[in-house]
């Protein structure tokens, strides 16, 4: 079960060129913490944040902070409703003020997801919306599904006020599943 791959800006020499050609899928960068889990291959439970692994073996590693507490005891309550092999990516928000910004609302269980990937690839948007309903999380906003023909038409999406409400948008993940 790996992490997260590395996130590029838009400008990585990584990303420049290709990134825009063809079609994408536009989401908001909410303000959270990440957090990771799934099950391992012999179907025990894993959850880790973006730097150290909270839960394994069926027992805690370390005892997690406030802001992951509540996310992480609702995740090891769904244990028998993830699919083995699979790795769930989401954004921890606690409360209104997980980090930075200010938002109106938090997301149901304390999670956003953002991303699941099983042997068959990354799930698209309307795939990870059913995954995260049924394992009772919200998911990122989708914001655009298309082709970029501008970066004036990304820019103009920064103006937006975030689903989770209160505040502009803190960000654009952008991803292009043939690249």
């Amino acid at each position: 079960m790996n992490g997260f791959p590395k996130i590029w800006s838009l400008g990585s020499p990584e990303v420049r060129d290709n990134l825009l050609k063809g079609e994408v899928e536009i989401t908001e960068k909410v303000d959270g913490s990440q957090i990771w889990y799934g099950l391992d291959s012999n179907s025990k439970l894993l959850i880790r944040s973006k730097g150290a692994f909270i839960y394994k073996d069926d027992s805690y590693i370390r005892e997690p902070d406030k802001l992951f507490k509540a996310a992480v005891e609702y995740i090891i309550s769904i244990q028998a409703k993830l699919k083995p092999a699979t790795s769930y990516y989401g954004e921890v928000i606690s409360s209104k003020k997980h980090n930075t910004l200010t938002y109106t609302n938090v997301p149901r269980n304390n999670i956003l997801l953002y991303a699941v990937v099983h042997i068959g690839g990354y799930e698209r948007h309307e795939e990870l919306v059913k995954s995260a309903d049924y394992l009772g999380f919200d998911t990122v906003a989708l914001l655009f599904q298309g082709v970029v023909t501008s970066h004036a038409e990304l820019e103009a999406f920064m103006e937006r006020e975030s689903a989770l409400g209160g505040t502009k948008l803190e960000g654009l993940v952008i991803k292009n599943y043939n690249q």
